[in-house]
């Protein structure tokens, strides 16, 4: 059989290919029998099925989206508070361009009736749909503590997983600041639904009722002196019902109290449905998958995931071996608070919002229109002059209108203070991050992570906190992992290349074999430089096998082309004259690589050669040894290795003809 080597070696490739790639596969338990299907679902909170229906439903189904391309069947559901709309498309049909076509249809869902939430295209899942049920439950936290939780951490660490389609929360209680009224209380205090209405959306910076004030909150501006430029930041002071309930109420005679006429609390939203954990209200995270991904590996990174946000994970301790910790350096810049007083605003009928947006108009300007002059556009701005806004005491001389048309200044009702604000903040994975760093001393690195981890699990933080071990520790793992597999498949690649190239399985054994005691001068080297073994120690390691490899490789082709062409007969005196013929060209490679090395290693571990310096002490130290082993340990086993038996007989083509051919093992 003609090139059995290279059919050898390309099946061996394949199979290695399928057992690197087979853990990489997308496993679920069926495949994706459903058609290509798109749900389209609106929120109606107080709309009864009936309303859903006339309201939503319909005016979808025959306006917006009857008539898509390559559309099958159209199938809906209303329910008190929902519509879900499903589109089935004919088989085949590709489902990002189904999802595309039903997209360009809902940019006309703006003409429907103002009676909901803006309509959603859900995320597309696989036919099984949901992949992992996560149960959240507490003896110390409330529901909506709870939900909080669930909402602002968990979710949004959950749903960037590859795969991760969506994540619901089944039992989510929304913590709202709600103001109750009764429509005797109204009536009694002579204050109508739409007094309250203004004075709650007013009272808070933005607003999206768009005839109230507060739908343009303004921005905060900034204070522009001769040295430098300071910006402006509105504080709201209402955090909790209480401060919500001192708001004075808007056009009211004599001035009354939001509290005065409504009940303020903090409450969760009405619940469509609810999830009961054991015997207890809990919350359910039901998570669903995209279509085409492995369910196998999504639930091993929900789990991983979860396993990470769970509480008590953060806070970096001291740490034998670790030295020069520091926090991420976070600079302050200077900015000016401005921060309602209640009381001081209630005295003259105004709101947190009525301030800031005043202040706004006067501070960094309010857009009021439009000039067109030659086909151009030109805004049109209400300001104040420079020196208006020059300091914190121009600040506080800003001049107010109250509903009684008194003038005030800025500083009656709000107070102005110069404090400090981080200039930037770094986010990750939906959340704030502070990164905590600290230099490894002595030893090696692996010991001080282990050391680090340990500690960390005895640390408490309040809930929602977590810390991950990033910089070169998780570097050097993935990169060490990639280097073990690509070498174990290049150790393999070389050994059938070298059986082809010698046409015998022993002498590539021999070849191979020896690598590892090449390698003895780069270990022996990295031990004396602190026995730390790094990225670039291990590109070293690397380096070295490669020049060994070479150096033997030649040396054994050298030997073979002495007996099989030159007519040498087997024994001491051919490997003594191949190994004196390959001294020079393995001296002079050896000279040449180390004398380019020299000047890294002399240097030491200076700053910027974090790589470069380890890798050269363990090449230097390989070249030594791996040029001692082609130099005398490879002839010395190529007299064991390349003799069969007793005696030794020729290949044809030898200038020998007295001894009979037989081919090589």
């Amino acid at each position: 059989m003609q090139f059995r080597i290279l059919v050898l070696a390309l099946a061996a490739g394949l199979i290695a290919f399928g057992v690197v790639n087979v853990p990489h596969i997308a496993m679920d338990s069926m495949p994706e029998f459903a058609p290509a299907h798109v749900e389209i679902q609106t929120e109606a909170l107080g709309l009864s099925a009936v309303e859903v229906e006339q309201l939503i439903t319909s005016p979808m189904e025959a306006d917006v989206l009857n008539g898509v391309a390559w559309l099958d069947e159209i199938r809906s559901k209303s329910v008190p508070g929902l519509s879900s709309i499903e589109l089935v498309f004919e088989p085949g049909t590709d489902l990002l361009r189904a999802r595309q076509l039903v997209a360009e249809r809902m940019t006309q869902a703006h003409a429907l009736p103002n009676v909901s939430a803006p309509p959603l295209i859900m995320q597309p899942l696989s036919s099984t749909s949901r992949v992992l049920m996560v149960r959240m439950n507490s003896k110390q936290l409330s529901g909506i503590e709870m939900s909080v939780l669930a909402r602002w951490k968990i979710k949004p660490r959950l749903i960037g997983i590859p795969g991760v389609a969506n994540v619901s929360i089944w039992g989510q209680r929304e913590q709202q600041l709600q103001v109750e009224v009764t429509p005797t209380q109204l009536r009694d205090k002579g204050v109508t639904l739409e007094q309250v209405i203004k004075t709650t959306g007013n009272a808070v910076w933005v607003s999206p009722l768009s005839f109230l004030e507060a739908s343009t909150p303004g921005t905060g501006g900034f204070v522009e002196s001769p040295s430098q430029r300071l910006g402006i930041q509105h504080v709201l002071p209402i955090r909790t019902p209480a401060d919500l309930a001192k708001v004075s109420v808007e056009d009211s005679n004599p001035r009354m109290l939001l509290g005065d006429i409504a009940h303020v609390k903090e409450d969760h939203q009405p619940l469509i449905g609810d999830a009961v954990v054991g015997q207890d209200p809990g919350l359910l995270l039901v998570v669903e998958k995209f279509p085409g991904t492995s369910a196998l590996q999504v639930t091993k990174d929900i789990e991983a995931a979860l396993s990470d946000l769970e509480p008590g994970l953060a806070g970096v301790g001291g740490i034998e071996g670790a030295i020069g910790a520091k926090v991420a350096l976070q600079v302050d810049v200077p900015q000016v608070d401005v921060e309602v007083d209640l009381a001081a605003a209630n005295r003259y009928g105004l709101k947190p919002g009525d301030v800031r947006r005043a202040a706004a108009t006067l501070v960094s300007g309010e857009e009021v229109g439009d000039v067109y002059r030659a086909g151009k556009a030109y805004d049109v701005q209400v300001w104040s002059p420079p020196e208006v806004r020059t300091s914190v005491t121009s600040i506080e001389n800003l001049p107010l209108d109250t509903p009684s048309g008194e003038r005030i200044r800025l500083a009656d009702v709000a107070k102005i203070s110069v404090k400090p604000t981080p200039n930037v903040i770094e986010r990750s994975e939906g959340s704030r991050r502070v990164d905590v760093s600290a230099n490894v001393k002595e030893g090696d690195l692996a010991k001080v992570v282990e050391k680090l981890e340990a500690d960390l699990q005895s640390v408490e933080f309040p809930t929602g906190y977590s810390a991950d071990i990033l910089g070169e520790y998780a570097e050097r793992q993935a990169a060490s992992q990639r280097l073990l597999v690509f070498s174990a498949g290049a150790v393999i690649v070389v050994f059938l290349l070298l059986q082809a190239a010698f046409r015998s399985w022993r002498l590539a054994i021999l070849a191979i074999l020896t690598l590892p005691v090449a390698l003895v001068g780069g270990v022996i080297a990295a031990h004396l430089s602190g026995g730390i073994l790094s990225l670039g120690s291990l590109v070293g390691f690397l380096t070295v096998m490669g020049i060994a490899a070479r150096n033997g490789i030649l040396l054994i082709n050298h030997c073979q082309h002495l007996e099989n062409f030159e007519g040498m007969t087997f024994g001491p005196a051919l490997v003594l004259r191949g190994a004196a013929e390959r001294l020079s060209p393995i001296l002079m490679t050896t000279l040449a690589t180390a004398l380019a090395l020299v000047p890294l290693v002399v240097m030491g571990n200076r700053p910027g050669h974090e790589i470069e310096h380890p890798m050269a002490v363990v090449i230097l130290g390989g070249l030594v040894t791996s040029t001692l082993v082609n130099l005398f340990i490879v002839p010395s086993l190529y007299l064991r290795f390349a003799k069969k038996g007793p005696s030794r007989e020729r290949r044809p083509g030898s200038r020998n003809p007295r001894v009979p051919y037989r081919p090589a093992v």
